[in-house]
């Protein structure tokens, strides 16, 4: 069969790795690579080789053949690049977060739904050997009925570029990840959010860096997330320190290690923790990414990270935001009518 072939839009530090996990993949080929610096072209030309290196996905649409384009440019400019796409007959792969806001993101849906070409998400969280180890053992019952979650991520990250001066990064940037990795594991979805985020007094970042969200999603499941890009201290991992605690105990996921803690008594010595052994995967995250959507795409099926699902965990990420603003909590489900609505969806 074929190989996909793939036009790669933005050369990034991320670009640049995903043109590595395209030029590795059995079933894809970079048909070209487009970003608008000369500069950047010219070194992909110079590590790549012989691919077509453009400055706009216009000039790649007029000029090459291809089956999808793969879309890892800021976030402000996924709208018009995958209407782009779209209306040219490619598939879409997109970088998260989905887009800049919850409309625009209405409005992608809408040309999907139109065209009937996949799209994709980039959630590469869900097939980290950790978290899909967390996830069997939720789905196996192991610590009982869900009732509360602690998520807690620590980092000091200096991006610089566009990510600097956004209003609330950490929010806007990062936090994408968990709200898609907290649907996957739990298999629930977000309810309402109440956030609160501020820039401590030490930050790098022009915007707000840290954030304090409460959650609650379905089923009475409560989760408390608190993150910041300017942490001192221990660094947590990319997924972050999570505490899953159920009706039997709890599951706790720090530095990538799952250690499982049956329930105690009260006013007694709490049982040791036993680490559990972590899951093999057959890929990479960004290879296994890659492999569901060229799937996807011969197959006619939507992938796990389709748009119309991650439109649920961007939306918990909007609610944020906007409750972060008002400083009252929001309801997903309001916050996605009025949007839809306005949208013209």
């Amino acid at each position: 069969m074929d190989r996909l072939r793939i036009v790669l839009v933005g050369l990034g530090g991320f670009g640049s790795r995903w043109a590595e996990v395209v030029q590795r993949s059995p079933e894809a080929t970079l048909a070209a690579v487009v970003d608008a610096s000369a500069q950047a072209r010219a070194a992909a030309v110079e590590r790549l080789g012989d691919v077509p290196a453009l400055a706009s996905i216009e000039e790649a649409i007029a000029a090459v053949q291809a089956d999808a384009a793969l879309i890892v440019v800021p976030p402000a400019l996924h709208e018009p690049v995958a209407l782009a796409a779209l209306a040219a007959g490619w598939h879409v792969r997109c970088e998260k977060p989905l887009a800049d806001d919850l409309a625009a993101a209405f409005r992608l849906v809408a040309a999907v739904e139109r065209t009937g070409l996949t799209f994709m998400v980039s959630q590469n969280y869900r097939w980290m050997a950790h978290v899909a180890t967390l996830r069997r053992h939720l789905q196996d019952g192991l610590i009982g009925e869900l009732g509360a979650i602690r998520h807690t991520f620590n980092k000091a990250w200096d991006f610089g570029g566009w990510r600097a001066t956004l209003p609330d990064v950490l929010l806007e940037d990062m936090t994408i990840h968990h709200a898609d990795l907290l649907r996957y594991v739990t298999g629930r979805e977000c309810e309402q959010v109440y956030a609160q985020s501020f820039r401590p007094s030490w930050s790098w970042f022009e915007g707000h860096s840290a954030a304090s969200v409460l959650m609650r999603f379905g089923g009475d499941l409560y989760v408390n997330y608190s993150g910041s890009w300017v942490g001192t201290g221990p660094q947590t991992s990319w997924t972050g320190t999570i505490e899953i605690e159920g009706t039997d105990g709890l599951l706790v996921l720090k530095n990538d290690e799952l250690t499982h803690y049956a329930r105690g008594k009260p006013n007694g010595d709490q049982p040791a923790g036993r680490v559990l052994p972590t899951l093999d995967v057959a890929r990479e995250p960004q290879d296994e990414s890659l492999a569901r959507f060229v799937a996807a795409v011969r197959d006619g099926t939507r992938p796990e990270t389709d748009i119309r699902d991650n439109l649920q965990s961007f939306a918990i990420v909007c609610a944020a935001l906007a409750s972060a603003r008002s400083g009252q909590p929001v309801r997903l489900a309001e916050l996605l009518d009025q949007t839809r609505a306005g949208a013209g969806d």
